[in-house]
C-alpha cells in the first residue's frame, strides 16, 4: 500500500484546471508573484519544509522585493531568497514528506531514473512541459530531467501535481510535490549552481501527470 503524505491545495475543480489555457514563461520572480497574488499559487519553504499558505507567500514576496530595491539588477540572490525564508517560516510548520531516493534493489527491471539523460533547460519556455500520464505499479520515473541554463533569471521554478503526489530529486534535496490546482514555487538553484533534477512517484495512480517551468 502506498504510503505518503497527501496535501491537497485545491482552489477550483480539476475540470476547470485541465482545460484552463497557461500563457507563462520560466519562473521568473514576477511570474511567481503575479501567480501569488492572484491566488493561484503557493511557496515551498526548505527551512521549514512546507507550502507555506497565500498570506505568508505574499510576505516572503515582499520581503525580496525590499532586499532587491536597491540592486542594480534587481535579481534575486540566494543569500536573500534563505532570509526571507527564515523571517517567513512557520513555528509549527504541516511538513511535507518526500520520497527516499530509490534503491537500485526496488526498481523494476527497464524502470529506472534518467540520470544520464541531456536536460531540457526550462528558460523561456512559452508554456509548462507537461508529462504523459503515470500508471503502472513499484517506481514511475519522469523519463526526463529539467534545469536553467540562467538561475538569477529563473531563481524559481513552479511545478504542479495531477491525481496523484510526486517527489522531484535533484540531488540536494528531495522535494515533495503535492496534489494542487495551482503551482507551487521551489528554488532553482543550491549554493550558486542550477539545480538538474527528475520526477518520481511510486504506485502511481492512473492517469496522474505532472507540470513543471
Amino acid at each position: 500500500m502506498k504510503k505518503r503524505a497527501i496535501v491537497f491545495l485545491l482552489f477550483g475543480t480539476f475540470v476547470g484546471w485541465l482545460v484552463r489555457e497557461e500563457t507563462v514563461s520560466a519562473a521568473t520572480f514576477e511570474s511567481m508573484k503575479e501567480h501569488v497574488e492572484a491566488g493561484e499559487g503557493s511557496i515551498y519553504n526548505p527551512i521549514s519544509n512546507e507550502v507555506m499558505g497565500q498570506e505568508r507567500s505574499l510576505e516572503y514576496i515582499e520581503f525580496i522585493e525590499e532586499a532587491t530595491e536597491e540592486s542594480v539588477n534587481q535579481e534575486v540572490l540566494e543569500e536573500v531568497q534563505i532570509k526571507a525564508f527564515n523571517e517567513t517560516k512557520s513555528t509549527n510548520p504541516e511538513t511535507m514528506e518526500a520520497l527516499e531516493v530509490p534503491k537500485v534493489s526496488n526498481l523494476v527491471r527497464g524502470m529506472s531514473p534518467p540520470h544520464n539523460k541531456r536536460p531540457i533547460y526550462l528558460d523561456n519556455f512559452p508554456t509548462p512541459y507537461q508529462s504523459s500520464p503515470f500508471s503502472g505499479s513499484g517506481w514511475r520515473f519522469s523519463g526526463q530531467r529539467f534545469s536553467f541554463h540562467n538561475v538569477r533569471r529563473n531563481p524559481y521554478f513552479g511545478v504542479r501535481a495531477y491525481r496523484d503526489t510526486f517527489t522531484f530529486f535533484d540531488g540536494m534535496y528531495n522535494r515533495f510535490v503535492p496534489i494542487s490546482n495551482n503551482f507551487v514555487y521551489y528554488s532553482s538553484s543550491f549554493r550558486g549552481s542550477p539545480l538538474i533534477g527528475y520526477f518520481a512517484t511510486w504506485n502511481p495512480i492512473n492517469g496522474s501527470r505532472y507540470f513543471i517551468y
